[in-house]
């Protein structure tokens, strides 16, 4: 099978898991406001506006963390099915990844 020259270049397939361990990205600034965030991307100077749940998992993955801690904290805080939330939690990880607003990372803190 040959090169299709007019085809777009491949995205990235990775997707965050359970086992991922998840940061916040060093490109970020932050300002809450009443519950809620608006996120800078430096890099690239768009702004993204969480609400209150998107701003508690930020504050969670501060610091590297396992998925599934992220998870736990919040069935601690929400009430959802584990189920429930771990969809949730992956599928706005995931949107975080694709904006460059979380990194996947191989080590915790110390």
């Amino acid at each position: 099978m040959g090169l299709d020259p007019f085809s777009k270049p491949e995205q990235r397939t990775e997707v965050i898991t359970e086992k991922s361990i998840v940061v916040m990205a060093d490109n970020l600034t932050a300002a809450e406001l009443g519950g809620e965030a608006i996120l800078l991307d430096v890099k690239s100077g768009n702004y993204f506006g969480l609400n209150e749940v998107g701003v508690f998992i930020l504050e969670l993955i501060k610091q590297p963390r396992p998925v599934g801690y992220v998870v736990e904290k919040m069935l601690e805080e929400y009430d959802a099915t584990p189920e429930q939330i771990t969809t949730d939690v992956l599928a706005f990880l995931n949107q975080l990844r694709e904006q460059g607003l979380i990194q996947e990372t191989n080590s915790m803190p110390a």
